[in-house]
């Protein structure tokens, strides 16, 4: 299909504009998104619903939506819009609906990327059809994917509390001890119910942490917030921070721009017969030549090339590999049957003479002194007159003191690698609250004893000032008091082993019965 002029200057001009948008952040990704969607609008297959530029043109939008937002909400002067949008709206401000479009948008683009058609260009023809190489590069990236759908559950659960939340939160003037304030019930009230119903395991744990939840809490409470200084620090934490949402998003986009699309070349769509230099054919992007390269090499069409170039080797000539292997054999065993030649030192460890080896055997390196009998006369009128002809010999060495380790050796020392789970994160000692007593109950519960390392991991927010040896101390000091129910003490392949040590003493029993 023939291509207006119109149309064939803007395809590379506009994946280099993508690529410049992508490969950047904060301001300057805002100003790039500027140009590409100037260049958009007088585009004439911006229409278009499939192929390379139209998923370039999705994944563009969902990074200048995310840091515009991001960008207001550390209070930057952004790119004003001739439109309403979501990015008008600090990040933290989003609704229910915000985040519901904007994880519809992502959906879009990961079904988008699956078809036969993601890589076209345009004027070649559509095809939805499922592509499986395009499956398997998209689950590469298929973990990441799953966090950020977790950041946004939990951002959307919280939408409506999370403004005034925030308000206090950053409020210095409010003490640690107090507790948040005009907090709407209704709200809070649905926050928790959804929390309890979500089937993750990990979202439930960490919009847990905001509650004061209790044991003795009844079906249809509702639990308190926790205080201004706890909320403060789990506000502060990796499920809860919006910055690290903005670097996952980040991430993301690039690895699938990476991954499905070639980098763009700009010069050789109208200059085909000229040399040009490969840095006006590639326009410099630091950022995908620190962090791209590898990925550049595995990129679906390489992986293409490789799979065809395989397939017409296989029809064209034999595989070299058995042939390979039987002549690697054949040199094998002529090696085995001729004459290998043995090192000095492997040939005095496999010896039969005793004397040979010996700290007093002649060395083959050890170089040869001769004296004449004139210089040894010589030496000998320079000893002591009064010596009496016999061979000098020497005095036992002066013993030295023994030198104490001081304190700076110790602290110079390299200290032994502390694994993350056991690391401190606070100095001197912290009282146990009964939050982190219930969370190594439950904990117990899930994993059973002596998983220290997991119940931390499980429970990172409620356990972030704690070792995991902290940990195992505090479940035994809670043995001794007797605050562990008892069904938790138990082994359970003790237990087993007690149940068939039981079985068998009974049908000796028996057996003796009968005998009687």
């Amino acid at each position: 299909m023939a291509m207006d002029p119109l149309t064939k200057l803007l395809i590379p001009v506009l994946e280099v504009a993508n690529d410049r948008l992508v490969h950047t952040d904060g301001q300057e990704r805002l100003e790039h998104w500027k140009a590409f969607q100037a260049l958009w609008e007088i585009f004439p297959g911006k229409d278009v619903q499939y192929g390379e530029l139209y998923n370039r043109h999705m994944i563009g939008n969902i990074l200048f939506v995310v840091t515009r937002a991001m960008e207001r909400e550390k209070g930057h002067e952004t790119v004003p819009l001739s439109h309403s949008d979501i990015s008008d709206v600090r990040l933290g401000e989003w609704t229910e609906r915000d985040w519901d479009m904007f994880s519809e948008s992502l959906r879009t683009i990961a079904d988008s990327l699956v078809r036969m058609d993601a890589t076209a260009k345009i004027g070649d023809p559509e095809d939805e059809m499922t592509d499986p190489e395009h499956v398997e590069t998209l689950k590469t990236t298929e973990s990441r994917l799953h966090k950020i759908k977790r950041y946004i559950v939990v951002y959307k659960l919280m939408a409506e509390i999370r403004p005034s939340l925030m308000a206090q939160l950053d409020d210095d003037s409010i003490s640690d001890d107090d507790y948040p304030r005009n907090i709407d019930e209704k709200a809070l009230r649905k926050l928790w119910l959804e929390s309890q119903q979500e089937e993750d395991k990990t979202i439930r744990s960490n919009l847990n942490n905001i509650f004061e939840v209790d044991d003795g809490l009844s079906p249809g409470e509702i639990p308190s917030l926790r205080s201004i200084g706890e909320l403060r620090r789990t506000m502060n934490s990796k499920p809860f921070t919006l910055h690290r949402f903005d670097e996952r998003v980040d991430v993301l986009m690039v690895d699938w721009i990476d991954n499905f699309f070639e980098e763009p070349r700009l010069i050789p769509h109208y200059f085909p017969d000229e040399e040009v230099s490969e840095a006006s054919i590639h326009p410099p992007s630091p950022r995908r030549e620190e962090t791209q390269q590898v990925k550049r090499s595995l990129s679906p069409s390489g992986l293409r090339v490789l799979r065809e170039a395989r397939r017409t080797l296989r029809q064209t000539g034999e595989d070299p590999l058995n042939e390979s292997m039987r002549l690697a054999e054949e040199a094998t065993g002529a090696t085995r049957n001729s004459r290998v030649s043995i090192s000095p030192r492997r040939r005095r460890r496999n010896s039969q003479d005793p004397e040979e080896g010996r700290l007093y055997a002649k060395k083959q390196s050890a170089t040869s002194l001769q004296f004449d009998e004139e210089d040894d006369e010589e030496e000998l009128d320079d000893e002591d007159p009064n010596a009496d002809g016999r061979a000098p010999r020497l005095g036992p060495l002066p013993r030295q003191p023994k030198r104490r380790s001081s304190t700076s050796n110790k602290e110079n020392t390299p200290n032994k690698r502390v694994k993350k789970s056991q690391q401190k994160k606070y100095k001197g000692k912290r009282s146990w609250s009964t939050e982190e007593k219930r969370a190594i109950i439950e904990g117990l519960r899930t994993y059973g004893k002596g998983k220290w390392a997991q119940i931390k991991d499980q429970y990172d927010v409620t356990f972030q000032l704690r070792t995991s040896g902290q940990i195992k101390d505090c479940f035994r000091r809670m043995v001794a008091k007797g605050e562990i129910p008892p069904d938790l003490l138990e082994d359970p392949e003790e237990q087993h082993e007690e149940e068939q040590e039981g079985a068998a003493e009974e049908g000796d029993n028996e057996e003796t019965q009968l005998a009687v």
